[in-house]
């Protein structure tokens, strides 16, 4: 998820219960819990983001670790002048 996707993250607020039930404690909680939650959201989202990056690096790694592959293939006969 982008930051454009998660913009409603930001606008979730609690619900402004009735007055006279006294219940200041409850929006509180639900305050709370609402905090927290768009917290862990968008570290979720930037975990993925995170997670999305080092894909990336790891598959240029594998991409190299490859060509080197190819390159001690192609050398080996040095190996085997050495020995001799």
């Amino acid at each position: 998820m982008s930051k454009k996707d998660s913009k409603w993250v930001k606008q979730i607020r609690g619900l402004a219960s009735n007055s006279s039930d006294n219940d200041y404690l409850k929006i509180d909680y639900i305050d709370v819990n609402l905090n927290n939650s768009r917290k862990l959201i968008m570290n979720l989202n930037q975990l993925n983001e995170t997670n999305n990056q080092q894909v990336l690096k790891n598959h240029e790694v594998n991409e190299k670790m490859i060509k080197l592959q190819n390159v001690h293939q192609q050398m080996s006969w040095l190996d085997k002048l050495e020995k001799k």
